[in-house]
């Protein structure tokens, strides 16, 4: 059981700051990409967690990140919705023996397909989610769609560089 927390809060840490302090200052020069690589901290946390303990560090995932954007809750509203939906996505695309108690959602326990498939559901709702509080239009549908695309395909590169340098387990 400590492993796990200590596990986890070590990738807390290390995906937040990779966040904020790296992330952030990337400049593809163009202002439809955006990376984001916090939303797997909520994705790969246990599957059987408690929705409230989830809900809750999705919220200060959410408001951390907000305070390096200054984009004033925009983040944690994601962060909170995705984590709200990952049980809903989980029980979409639950592999036929189900779940077990110390299952975690990634690559090494279901497989890169189906990991890629849990991950890109929840990595395009959330972004799509940012970009639309930004703007709080759907105006322009056109180009909010566009940069949800471009910066889902980006990120995701990143996810899966991720899981394959890091390759967690639990």
């Amino acid at each position: 059981m400590n492993d796990v927390i200590v596990s986890n809060s070590l990738r807390f840490l290390g995906l937040f700051f990779v966040q904020v302090l790296i992330l952030i200052n990337v400049d593809i020069n163009t202002t439809y990409v955006n990376l984001y690589i916090y939303p797997l901290i909520i994705l790969i946390l246990p599957v059987h967690i408690q929705k409230v303990l989830l809900l809750v560090i999705a919220f200060i995932l959410g408001i951390g990140v907000d305070m390096f954007y200054d984009t004033t809750g925009v983040n944690a509203a994601a962060a909170v919705l995705t984590a709200y939906l990952r049980s809903n996505v989980l029980d979409a695309i639950k592999p036929k023996g189900g779940y077990e108690q110390n299952h975690v959602p990634t690559k090494h326990q279901f497989g890169t397909g189906w990991f890629l498939r849990y991950a890109g559901i929840l990595f395009f709702i959330h972004l799509f989610v940012v970009f639309f509080l930004e703007r709080l239009s759907f105006s322009n549908f056109g180009s909010l769609l566009l940069k949800t695309v471009l910066s889902y395909f980006l990120s995701m590169i990143l996810v899966i560089i991720y899981m394959f340098l890091f390759n967690p387990k639990r």
